[in-house]
C-alpha cells in the first residue's frame, strides 16, 4: 500500500502546512494526538529522503521516514526533501533549494571537537567572566601543557581528566592526580586532547552520573533552539569514590555505555508500562529502592529529586543556562563556516547558494552531555554532533523514536505547493488553533535565548 502523509496546517495566514511525524507503535509512547492534524489520501505525490552511507543508519530515523510518509531515493537524484548525511559540502549547499533540508550545518565541529569548543568557551570568558563558567576549567594540550603544570602546582589536591580530542564512546579517557609522575605529565602533554579539572560530582545512591540532554537547533540567526523534555540518566556501574587509588576503576569515574555494558553490576533499563500505557517513569518509585538499572529517563530522575529534597526544576534551569551560552559562543564560527561554504565570507548569515539554499535549509540534533556537580551547579562535559540514536533498551527505543518523530515536525519539511493549494487558495483547515499547534508534544523551547548583542548590552 502506498505510504500516506500527514500535514500540519500553520497557525500564520497564508503560510504552508508542514509534514508531521507519529510516533511508531513499536517505540511504546503514547501517540501525540493526531486530530490536530490532517490525513492526506493516496492521490498526493510521493515524497522522498535520501540517507547516506556516510552516516550510521538508526532504526529510529528510517522507521520514522517511512512512517511520515517519505520514500528513500539516493542523493544523487536530488528528488528528496530531507538528506541525512554527513556535514553538507560546498557542493551540495549550491544545489540545495530552499524546500530541502539537511540534517547538519557546515562546521558544527567548533561544537563537536572537544578542543575548538573549549577555545570557543574560553573566549567568551574572557569577554564576559563568570557569566560563561559553565564548563570545568581546561587546558588544550600540548599547547597549553605549561599552564596546566601551573594549574595543578596551585591546587595539589586536584583531580583532573583528560580526553582525546576526536574520540568518542570514552575511548582514551584517563582520570589524573595532580601529584602525577613529572616523566607520565610530560609524555601526556605531547598528545593531542583536553585536560579538564575532575568535577566532584551529586551521586545517585552513591554512583557518579551524568545526563545526555538532547537538543535540536533550527537557526542560529536568530537563535531557534528547542530542548527535549525527555533525555537519559547514566550512572557509573561501581560506586563513587575520590580516592587516588581509584583513579583507574573506568566502571566508577566513567559513565560511558560502552564502557559499563560489560559490567557484572550492569542492568539494562525496561521501562514497563502501567495500565494505561504510560512509561515507567510516570510510576512512583518506592521509597529506599535502590536505583539498578543503568540508564534513567529524566521523569525517573525528577522523582528521585523529589524524594531527596532536591530541586530539578534549579537544575533544568542549568541546562538550558549551559545549552544556550554554549551555542552562542560558537555561533560566530559557525557564521563564517556558512558563508565560506556558499563563496560569500562577508554576508555572513546572509548568504544563499546558486539554487537559492538558505540558513534555514540546515537543522542540526545534538547531545548535549552534562554533568551536575555536588553543589546542585550544570557543568558542560561535551557536544555530540552526531548523538547514537540506537535503540539498545526500551528505554532508549521510546524516548529516542519520540525525539527524531518531534525533531522532524520542527524541521517543518514542506510538501509540493500542489498539495496545499487548490485553484489558488491555500487550505484551511477547521479545529486547528494556535494554542493545538503552537507546541509539538516531547519537545519544549528553551525559557529564554540570548543574543550575542543582548549579553554584550549587560
Amino acid at each position: 500500500p502506498k505510504r500516506l502523509v500527514t500535514l500540519l496546517p500553520s497557525v500564520f495566514e497564508g503560510r504552508p502546512p508542514v509534514l508531521l511525524f507519529s510516533y511508531t507503535v513499536a517505540c511504546g509512547a503514547r501517540q501525540r494526538p493526531m486530530s490536530r492534524a490532517e490525513p492526506l489520501g493516496e492521490e498526493v505525490p510521493r515524497l522522498f529522503y535520501s540517507h547516506t552511507e556516510a552516516v550510521h543508519e538508526y532504526n529510529a530515523v528510517i522507521n520514522i521516514l517511512r512512517q511520515g510518509g517519505l520514500y528513500r531515493v539516493k542523493a544523487d537524484c536530488q528528488r528528496w526533501s530531507l538528506l541525512w548525511s554527513k556535514h553538507p559540502s560546498a557542493e551540495t549547499l549550491h544545489a540545495l533549494r530552499p524546500i530541502q533540508r539537511t540534517n547538519h550545518f557546515p562546521g558544527s565541529w567548533h561544537l563537536g571537537r572537544k578542543d575548538l569548543i573549549w577555545r570557543n568557551i574560553s573566549r567568551m570568558q574572557k569577554r564576559f567572566g563568570k557569566a560563561f563558567s559553565i564548563a570545568p576549567s581546561s587546558f588544550v594540550l600540548p599547547k597549553n601543557l605549561v599552564s596546566w603544570e601551573a594549574a595543578k602546582l596551585r591546587q595539589p589536591n586536584s583531580l583532573w581528566i583528560w580526553k582525546p580530542c576526536s574520540q568518542s564512546c570514552g575511548r582514551g579517557i584517563k582520570v589524573l592526580s595532580a601529584a602525577m609522575p613529572q616523566e607520565e605529565s610530560r609524555d601526556l602533554g605531547r598528545k593531542r586532547g583536553v585536560v579538564q579539572k575532575y568535577i566532584d560530582p551529586l551521586l545517585l545512591e552513591g554512583y557518579k552520573f551524568d545526563l545526555r540532554i538532547y537538543v535540536v537547533v533550527l537557526s542560529y540567526e536568530p537563535l531557534k533552539v528547542y530542548i527535549n523534555d525527555e533525555g537519559l540518566v547514566r550512572r557509573a556501574t561501581e560506586k563513587y569514590s575520590s580516592s587516588p587509588d581509584t583513579l583507574g576503576f573506568t566502571n566508577m569515574h566513567l559513565t560511558n555505555y560502552s564502557v559499563n555494558k560489560s559490567s557484572p553490576a550492569f542492568i539494562q533499563p525496561q521501562d514497563g508500562r502501567g495500565p494505561a500505557g504510560e512509561p515507567s517513569a510516570a510510576k512512583k518509585v518506592p521509597e529506599g529502592e535502590e536505583p539498578l538499572a543503568f540508564k534513567w529517563s529524566l521523569a525517573q530522575l525528577r522523582q528521585y529529586f523529589d524524594r531527596k529534597g532536591h530541586s530539578y526544576d534549579a537544575m533544568l534551569s542549568g541546562i538550558k543556562d549551559v545549552v544556550i551560552k554554549t551555542l552562542i559562543a560558537v555561533e560566530g564560527p559557525l557564521q563564517a563556516e556558512w558563508a565560506s561554504s556558499l563563496d560569500q565570507p562577508q554576508e555572513g548569515w546572509a548568504a544563499q547558494g546558486a539554487s537559492g539554499c538558505n540558513r534555514a535549509c540546515c537543522f542540526e540534533m545534538y547531545g548535549f552531555d552534562v554533568i551536575v556537580d555536588s553543589a546542585m551547579k550544570v557543568w558542560l562535559l561535551e557536544v555530540n554532533i552526531c548523538p547514537s540514536l540506537s535503540s539498545g533498551s526500551p528505554l532508549d527505543k521510546r524516548i529516542k523514536t519520540k525525539l527524531v518523530a518531534d525533531c522532524l515536525t520542527l524541521v517543518g519539511i514542506r510538501p509540493p505547493a500542489s498539495v496545499w493549494q487548490h485553484g489558488g487558495t491555500k487550505r484551511k483547515v477547521d479545529g486547528i488553533t494556535a494554542e493545538v499547534c503552537a507546541e509539538t508534544p516531547g519537545v519544549a523551547p528553551a525559557a529564554y535565548a540570548m543574543t550575542r548583542a543582548a549579553l554584550e548590552a549587560r
